[in-house]
């Protein structure tokens, strides 16, 4: 819109009707016909553009017909563009395929905030979004040399694999396969950690960012090495929604 800050969302409620463009959702304004226009055609070009690169990846065709520069090349019209999330998560897979975790984790992020600002609701590909995204930040950090950068990346990962485990246990509960799986990455990562890792005695939980109940005085042994040996884990304090609380 004029105000340069909005944007236009594309109205087109079944494949019948003619695409359209809203107004401008903060100041209003109606779009030129020449504006429709051009981000209309940019939209189609978008989707023939994947199609093309998903038919060949898909055939198996990837090696004859090489589309790593196209992938790299795709360009949404918005970052919150309904097809944005599809072009993030394609370049993320294509950077974990060429060795580069730290621009794959950034591109999957965008791809996670574009899917979290189009879906009002909490799913499971969300969840996963967050999980990959701890784990290339991990992946990130095998080739990193300087460790205040490692630290940096893996209390993002931290972040990351909070986010996920808060989605699964709404999503799934504490003992489903998913969440347990995350839960090991988490305390994985907060042992790499050390300082952040496990601190007993803690007002918040270090796990699930709750008020906790400490358990026990050999939190190391009785918590951390348990779980990554995959046995049971204590409950939070939390009203036991969480399976493990610092």
């Amino acid at each position: 819109g004029t105000c340069k800050a909005g944007h236009h969302l594309v109205h087109q409620p079944t494949t019948n009707d003619v695409a359209v463009l809203t107004p401008c959702s903060l100041c209003g304004t109606q779009p030129s016909a020449r504006d429709a226009e051009r981000v209309l055609q940019q939209e189609a070009r978008l989707i023939k553009e994947l199609s093309r690169i998903n038919n060949i990846i898909d055939s198996g065709r990837s090696r004859s017909e090489p589309v790593g520069n196209a992938i790299l090349s795709l360009k949404p019209a918005h970052p919150h563009h309904y097809l944005s999330g599809q072009v993030y998560a394609i370049q993320a897979e294509l950077y974990k395929n060429i060795d580069q975790p730290k621009k794959a984790a950034e591109a999957l992020m965008h791809s996670v905030e574009c899917r979290e600002a189009i879906v009002c609701f909490t799913t499971r590909e969300t969840a996963f979004k967050h999980e990959y995204h701890g784990d290339y930040l991990q992946m990130a950090c095998s080739g990193e040399s300087n460790q205040s950068v490692v630290r940096v990346q893996l209390m993002a990962a931290q972040k990351s694999y909070r986010h996920a485990i808060q989605l699964l246990l709404l999503l799934v509960g504490p003992s489903h396969p998913y969440s347990n799986c995350v839960t090991r990455k988490l305390l994985a990562v907060q042992s790499r950690l050390r300082s952040d890792a496990i601190a007993l005695g803690l007002e918040v939980c270090n796990f699930c960012g709750g008020k906790g109940v400490p358990h026990g005085n050999d939190v190391e042994d009785s918590i951390v090495v348990q779980a990554l040996e995959g046995k049971a884990l204590p409950r939070c304090g939390r009203g036991g929604a969480v399976s493990y609380c610092c």
